[in-house]
């Protein structure tokens, strides 16, 4: 969506927010707290902070609410996993995804970490993968395109040789948690959209370690990429300039 003035003061106090929660839910999983842990503090933060978790409103294709206030995806889990009933171990890749509803507006981040990792190759994923997510938020500036973006997080991932999640994509965030225009994580020539002043977006790109196939889903929200792969997932909302995007949601 296209914020007004007001709309955007209010989205940089509710993107502080989000990633001071996301910080303080990261530190447990460093903590190797059960995800059933991290879930009930994610909701004690949310309801401190006078605001909602934004992915219970989200259904799947049965018409079912999305049951928890974060994803929490370990290893070759890409998103939209359930926290529920999660151990937490050293050497796992782990991903947070959480939206806020906060003074009827949305903000929406993701962060991974490698618990006590010492695979080099994995560790040089995660690092490619925030660059792919700053340098394409950048240049989220009027006049440029989505693909402008696309053409950055492809490029970035292919630089380092991992490869970017193609059946999932970045998105507008504002009223709702999933709007206009798309973010694809790889070009597509004929799908573009130019950037508004004013514009929020969520822009995430999502990286596998290894080249697959297809993906798979689980327990009607999880989707999962092939035994034995990894995959890392940074997102942040960000707001459209003149100049380069503004990160609302500044790293936890």
């Amino acid at each position: 969506m296209v914020l007004n003035s007001q709309e955007i003061k209010t989205l940089r106090k509710n993107g502080k927010v989000l990633s001071l929660i996301l910080g303080k839910l990261l530190k447990m999983v460093y903590q190797k707290k059960t995800g059933d842990e991290i879930e009930f503090e994610a909701n004690k933060l949310i309801k401190s902070a006078g605001g909602y978790p934004a992915f219970k409103e989200v259904k799947n294709e049965k018409n079912e609410f999305y049951p928890a206030s974060i994803c929490l995806s370990l290893n070759e889990e890409v998103v939209h996993a359930l926290p529920f009933d999660k151990v937490i171990r050293s050497g796992d890749v782990v991903s947070i995804d959480l939206g806020l509803r906060l003074d009827n507006l949305i903000t929406d981040m993701a962060w991974t970490v490698y618990l006590d990792g010492k695979d080099k190759k994995i560790l040089r994923m995660l690092e490619a993968n925030k660059e792919a997510l700053y340098k394409s938020s950048k240049i989220s500036k009027v006049f440029n395109y989505t693909s402008d973006l696309s053409k950055i997080i492809e490029a970035i991932a292919r630089k380092y040789g991992f490869f970017p999640v193609k059946e999932l994509t970045g998105h507008g965030v504002g009223k709702t948690l999933h709007e206009k225009p798309t973010i694809f994580n790889y070009v597509v020539d004929d799908k573009k959209e130019r950037l508004i002043l004013g514009m929020a977006l969520a822009i995430e790109p999502i990286f596998a370690l290894k080249e697959y196939k297809q993906l798979r889903f689980s327990n009607n929200w999880a989707i999962i990429a092939p035994e034995g792969n990894v995959t890392s997932h940074f997102e942040s909302t960000v707001l459209v300039t003149k100049k380069e995007g503004e990160i609302l949601t500044p790293s936890p």
